[in-house]
């Protein structure tokens, strides 16, 4: 039999004592937090979930003029009246460019 630390053998005994209870629900805790605690992994984070990710920007190309506008509008894009699309679309990626 291996040595372990305290916490590991105490840990086995809760196990086996929730297992011969028939306290399933309970030994499945003990394992999941023993196992969290040997890969060292934070017991209050919650690891299921999904990382965030930025929206993809929408593609301008064969867009109506009605479609660019609204797409000028989400991204705060100041459109003269009167711009045809390609300015509008010139507008549009210079703001995503940094350069309006």
């Amino acid at each position: 039999m291996t040595m372990g630390c305290k916490d590991c053998a105490e840990r086995r005994k809760n196990l086996r004592d929730a297992i011969m209870r028939g306290k399933m629900a309970d030994a499945l805790d003990i394992t999941v937090e023993g196992l969290r605690a040997m890969i060292r992994i934070d017991s209050d984070a919650d690891h299921r979930k999904v990382p965030v990710v930025a929206p993809s920007l929408p593609n301008l190309s064969g867009k109506t003029k009605a479609e660019l506008l609204e797409i000028a509008a989400d991204e705060d894009v100041i459109v003269p009246e009167g711009s045809t699309n390609a300015e509008i679309i010139e507008l549009v990626e210079s703001k995503r460019r940094g350069l309006a």
